[in-house]
């Protein structure tokens, strides 16, 4: 089960990002928040799992969450 932790926090915290995105109520410092989470454990899911397309598409991910907190 805590091998899976992981998977879970990745998934809530990206399906959370994109809902306060989504409800466009200037919580967008909480959803980059909730996005970067979410980016740092489907890296470590993506490695741990030795899915280089996942890792590499999850560090594009982070480098865009990154832009999006600069943008702020």
């Amino acid at each position: 089960m805590i091998r899976n932790i992981w998977e879970k926090v990745g998934a809530a915290f990206g399906i959370g990002g994109a809902v306060l995105i989504s409800m466009n109520m200037n919580l967008e410092l909480i959803a980059f928040s909730a996005y970067l989470i979410s980016n740092v454990a489907w890296l470590a899911v993506a490695y741990k799992k030795n899915m280089p397309e996942i890792y590499l598409m999850s560090w594009v991910y982070l480098v865009i969450t990154l832009m999006g907190f600069i943008r702020l």
